[in-house]
Parts: structure tokens; C-alpha cells; sequence
């Protein structure tokens, strides 16, 4: 069975706990300490998966007698398995962890499904005792990232967030850019504030609710103050200033905020004054966990199908959207989202291991698909084979594609039993058939027919239901996987390239250039109108294309003879003789042949032809021999003069390498 190694650790944590109100201890965080003040921990509980929760008191000499407690979460970084080729039980450790730290005893708001709220008066946290909840929980494990996500609203306490943020971020882990997340339910004008004191600070807004009469009832105290109008309107602001789309909570609540209506509207409020082409919002779905405030107004814990039903709606409406599940890592403890309220309760046994919290019914399967490494996971095909639905086998497929090489175990019986279990299954969903024609791509094997015909008719049938990533990724993969109009796939790559023409404003430009790549590499029949679409779709993104990307537009483009309206080649070829340093040797060479290609640069001594000239010069021993003829021949048609080494500037580094290839391409 699936082992997780991350769960090897808790009595290692359990020792740090009995040290932690030692005075060595102490002195982690005695430094950051004001005279006369004074910090304490007392209690530490661990969760048996590496992380857990901490009580602190802190007392502010600035108010004599007075005591405020809080607490504070460690969320473990747990490793991936296709992240590593072994297992290593000191990995976790080396990757660090998130720190949750409270900015407030207590919260001034109330918002119906949180406890914290409920912990009156709300005292504001010193700077000092917001950093010295860091420097408590390096004690315990290495930390990496700092999220204000704990107790209290972190811009009602403005002055003493900024100065923990400046004091945090002297520290090397912490000096990076978005190493700290400053979450807020929407204090609107301190967003913008944010924005100006710290650009590198990440952004997260908690909303719960896609209108505001929702938010009125989900946030009272919070909607009446700053409305939603408001709150985006900053949201927008803080975007434009630090040029970084900020995530958004969205606390799922079964029949209060989860309908198609309200992911619509949700998806409408996202997307509303935002230019095409542009980064798409990201939402994290978080489970709502049980507490005394939700339970009292009837709220219930959402299954996993609800979560991803509700995912689902969001993403196939162009948002990026995930569940996140570390908010309910806590729950054993009462210490998830929306629990922390300071109370006082009996430490569990030191070294005890809690059993990990585990999704119930079919859900568990693909749970542990996701989590396992290969030869786990083709140990776990073997015995349950006749039981994968089609949301086990897309698990076990993306688990395939993002481990280790798969030369080792293509002929292994687990394999086998997946791919015969995926010709026996019907009415493959959309996303299913997606993830797995992507995932054999990833894995450069193309089965037979058999598996082949039945897949594409599935996604023939789905493919209205696409979302539009999908589209661009299976076109991507067909392409690698060598198919085209004539085969198996024939049936689904015309619906599918007019689909992806229909959504092309919602790809980025990495799908864009992705798709073109594919359409142009399968040899597609030349269709202007999907051309068009998708030229169009590129051109207000142009300052956001990489090398590669362009390099594979411009190549599709020549290859397909198509010269877009609007001036989008020229604009395109412009691009290398910007950002020169930015292209690899192969990328230049293979851009330049499709410039010419196309005679997209008339001017045969543009600074274009000269620079890439001697670029390539320097470079030429990185150039495969295919990139070495696109440049010889770019060179031929555009010569920037009559020197051996300008007119064709990769022949005299490649000369030794003659012998190796033979006439070009």
C-alpha cells in the first residue's frame, strides 16, 4: 500500500516540544523581544503528518497586565512523489514549511462560519510578537513561506503587519519575492496601501460570496464596510501596481454558495474589466471545517464530489481553480481554517501518531493514486483493476506522466491492466479522456487501435465540453503522439480545432503557441478562419510570449504560408531583436528560418539579421544540426554581409561537427 514518508516525523516534532519552553528555546526569539516584554508558548500538539499548531501568550509592555493569546499553524511542504526518484525521509524537512501566524487575539469581524470571531475583544498584535511566531516555529522546522492567515484581520492591524513584514523579510528564506502572503477579507483601502509599502508581498482576498447581498449575510461587518465594488476595484489597483494576479479564497458552503448560478456570477465578478488575453484569476476552493459559529447557522462540511463539482464549473469558465486541501490538514487538532479561537485543552499523548484524515468511499482510491509513486501505484492497478471508474484512471494516468520514466514498467501488468480498463469503461468524461491523451503524450507511448478508436469517440462526443487548456493540451499531445486527420483521431481534431478557434480569447499564450505548433505538425488542412481566430487571441498578449513560444508560432505560421492580418509576424519577428539573450542558439535559428520564410523582415541589414548574427556566432556549438540548416538557409535568403562567419554564422563553429550529419535536415 501507499506509504507516505512525510509521516515518519512526529516524533521528531514531539521532541522539540517538550524543549520549546526551555530557555534555550527561547532564545530564538528572545532577540526580537522589546524590554519588558514578554513571549510563551504554552502549548505545542502535532497532527502525526509533520505539522501543527502552536498557543502563544504574548505580553506587551506598552499595556501593562494585559495578556493576549493566539495561535499559530505549521503546514509542512510535503513532497510530491513524482518529485523525487527515492524516497527520502529528510526531503520534507529540506523543503520547509508554511507558517500561518496570527496577527490579532481575537478578530473584530464576524463572519458566520468562523470561530475566531467569536473571541472578543480583539487585541492587536505587536510586529514583535507576529515575528517571534516565526522564529517559534523554526524551532520546530524549516520555513520557507509566511502566510498572515491565523487569527485576526492583518490590515485592521496595518502599522504592526508592515513592521513584522520589513523585520521577516531581513531574513534570507524570507527575502524573496511572494515568500510572505498577506490574506485579507477585503479592507479596501489598506489594499492599496499594500500594494505601495510592499510590492513583493503576495496578495490573497478572501471573498466567499459571488454578490453582495451574499457577502452581507456570509461577512456582515466586513460587506457593510467595504463593498464588493469596492473591494475589486482594489483588488484591480494592487494587480496593476505589483503586476501579480492575487488569489482568491472562496469558502465552499453546500446550498448557500455553491450553485452554477453562483459560479457563473462568480466567474463573471472575476473576469469583469479585465483586458483578453490577460492572466486568469486563480481561486482556491476551501473546504469549509466544522465549527461552533458554522454549526450554529446550519452550514455542512462539502464532500469531495461537491468540491469538485463546484471546480469544475469554475474551470470550464476560464478560471484557474483549485481545492485546497492543506487548509483542512488541522482539523484533528482545531486548528483548520476558520477554527483557531486560543482555547485551552489537554495536549495529546507526546508521542502519539494521529491517522492520517482520509476521504471516504471511491474518493479514498483516487486519493491514494494521487499520493503513491509508480511501482505503488502499478502494485495498486493490479489489485483493484476491475473497479477503476474513469476518475481512477485519469488519477493513475496524470500519477504516470509526472513520475519517473516510464521505460522500466510500460510491459508491467499494472500498466497493462490500466489500459485495458480504459477500453472496458464508457462515457469517458471530457477531463478524463484530456488527461489521458496527455499523459500518454508525456509518457511517449502510443498504444494500438483498440484503445486509440474508443478514446477519440469518447472525446469526439465531449468535446463541447472541453474547457479550453484541454483542448490546446490534447492537441499538443496528438501531435506528439504522431496522429492526424487520417487516423483514429480524425473524428475529433476537426470539432476540436473550431472549438479551440471559439474559446481562443481564454488561452494563454503558451496554448496558443501550443496549438498552432500542433496544427501546423500534424500537417491540418489550412483553415484561415481558425487561423484568424487565433492570431487575434495572440496579438494582445505579445508582451507576455517567451522564446519558445514564439519561435513555434512563427514556425507554424510558415509552415501553414499564412500571413495573419494586423501586422502579428512583423510584431513577432521583432521580438528576438528585443529580448536577444532571452532565445536559446535552437530558438533563434528555427525563429529566423520562419521569418524568412515568410518575408517578414524585407530589410536585409535590419539590426535583427546583425544581431542574431553574432549571437549565433558566439553560440553555434549549442546548435542540433536540424537548427543549424534553418540557419544556414535564414542566412541565405537575409545575407547581413560578405564575410564567411556574418553571411552564414553557425558554419565555422559546426565544422568539426560535419562528419555527424549529413545534407541538412
Amino acid at each position: 500500500m501507499v506509504q507516505r514518508w512525510a509521516w515518519r516525523l512526529p516524533r521528531q516534532l514531539a521532541s522539540f516540544r517538550r524543549s520549546l519552553c526551555t530557555e534555550e528555546s527561547q532564545e530564538a526569539w528572545h532577540h526580537l523581544l522589546p524590554p519588558g516584554a514578554s513571549f510563551q508558548i504554552l502549548r505545542h500538539e502535532t497532527d502525526g503528518r509533520g505539522g501543527g499548531s502552536l498557543l502563544f501568550q504574548a505580553g506587551d509592555p506598552r499595556r501593562p497586565g494585559r495578556l493576549m493569546r493566539a495561535e499559530t499553524v505549521i503546514i509542512p511542504r510535503h513532497v510530491r512523489p513524482w518529485e523525487q526518484k527515492c524516497v527520502d525521509a529528510d526531503l520534507e524537512a529540506k523543503r520547509g514549511a508554511a507558517v500561518c501566524v496570527s496577527s490579532q487575539a481575537g478578530c473584530p469581524l464576524d463572519c458566520a462560519f468562523c470561530d475566531t470571531g467569536r473571541v472578543k475583544p480583539a487585541a492587536n498584535l505587536p510586529g514583535w510578537a507576529i515575528a517571534a511566531q516565526v522564529a517559534a516555529a523554526r524551532r520546530l522546522y524549516p520555513v520557507q513561506r509566511v502566510v498572515f492567515m491565523g487569527m485576526g484581520e492583518p490590515l485592521l492591524n496595518y502599522t504592526e503587519v508592515s513592521r513584522a513584514i520589513q523585520v521577516l523579510q531581513q531574513e534570507s528564506q524570507l527575502s524573496r519575492p511572494w515568500a510572505i502572503t498577506v490574506s485579507t477579507v477585503g479592507v479596501a483601502p489598506k489594499i492599496r496601501s499594500l500594494a505601495v509599502d510592499h510590492p513583493k508581498v503576495a496578495l490573497a482576498v478572501s471573498l466567499h460570496a459571488s454578490s453582495q447581498d451574499l457577502r452581507l449575510k456570509l461577512l456582515p461587518s466586513a460587506a457593510r464596510r467595504w463593498a464588493l465594488d469596492e473591494v475589486m476595484e482594489s483588488v484591480r489597483h494592487h494587480e496593476e501596481a505589483v503586476h501579480r494576479v492575487p488569489m482568491f479564497a472562496y469558502t465552499l458552503l453546500p446550498g448557500v454558495n455553491d450553485s452554477e448560478a453562483q459560479a457563473s456570477e462568480l466567474v463573471q465578478l472575476m473576469l469583469q474589466g479585465r483586458p483578453p488575453g490577460s492572466p486568469r484569476p486563480f481561486v482556491n476552493l476551501v473546504p469549509y471545517n466544522a465549527t461552533m459559529a458554522g454549526d450554529s447557522a446550519g452550514f455542512a462540511v462539502p464532500s469531495s464530489k461537491q468540491l469538485r463539482d463546484f471546480r469544475s464549473l469554475l474551470r470550464a469558465r476560464g478560471l484557474r481553480t483549485t481545492v485546497r486541501w492543506s487548509t483542512t490538514e488541522g482539523r484533528v487538532l482545531g486548528a483548520a481554517c476558520g477554527q483557531l479561537a486560543a482555547r485551552e485543552r489537554p495536549s495529546a499523548k507526546e508521542d502519539s501518531e494521529c491517522p492520517p484524515v482520509q476521504p471516504p468511499g471511491e474518493a479514498l482510491l483516487t486519493w491514494q493514486m494521487y499520493r503513491a509513486t509508480a511501482p505503488d501505484l502499478l502494485d495498486m492497478l493490479c489489485e483493484n483493476g476491475s473497479r477503476l471508474n474513469a476518475i481512477h484512471i485519469s488519477a493513475a494516468f496524470v500519477t504516470l506522466a509526472r513520475s519517473t520514466k516510464p521505460a522500466k514498467w510500460q510491459q508491467s501488468e499494472g500498466f497493462q491492466a490500466l489500459l485495458r480498463r480504459t477500453q472496458e469503461v464508457p462515457d469517458l468524461s471530457a477531463q478524463c479522456c484530456a488527461n489521458v491523451i496527455w499523459s500518454l503524450a508525456k509518457l511517449a507511448y502510443k498504444p494500438g487501435s483498440t484503445l486509440l478508436v474508443p478514446l477519440f469517440a469518447a472525446a469526439e462526443r465531449e468535446v463541447g465540453h472541453f474547457w479550453p487548456r484541454n483542448l490546446a493540451n490534447v492537441l499538443w499531445a496528438c501531435a506528439r503522439l504522431r496522429c492526424g486527420s487520417g487516423g483514429p483521431s480524425s473524428g475529433f481534431l476537426r470539432p476540436a480545432v473550431q472549438q479551440l478557434a471559439a474559446v481562443a480569447p481564454q488561452l494563454t499564450p503558451v496554448e496558443l503557441a501550443n496549438s498552432l505548433w500542433a496544427m501546423a505538425r500534424m500537417r491540418l488542412p489550412r483553415n484561415e478562419r481558425v487561423l484568424g481566430m487565433l492570431a487575434a487571441a495572440a496579438e494582445p498578449q505579445l508582451s507576455r510570449w517567451k522564446p519558445q513560444d514564439i519561435a513555434n508560432a512563427l514556425w507554424a505560421f510558415a509552415e501553414f504560408d499564412y500571413q495573419p492580418p494586423g501586422g502579428l509576424v512583423e510584431a513577432l519577428a521583432c521580438a528576438p531583436q528585443e529580448s536577444l539573450e532571452r532565445f536559446k542558439p535552437d530558438e533563434l535559428a528555427m525563429s529566423l528560418r520562419s521569418i524568412a520564410r515568410l518575408s517578414a523582415s524585407p530589410d536585409a541589414t535590419s539590426p535583427l539579421w546583425r544581431q542574431a548574427a553574432g549571437h549565433l556566432s558566439q553560440n553555434a556549438k549549442e546548435l542540433r544540426p536540424e537548427r543549424v540548416a534553418d540557419a544556414v538557409q535564414a542566412f541565405a535568403e537575409f545575407p547581413v554581409g560578405t564575410e564567411e562567419s556574418a553571411c552564414c554564422p553557425p558554419c565555422a563553429g559546426t565544422r568539426q561537427r560535419a562528419g555527424t550529419w549529413h545534407g541538412g535536415r
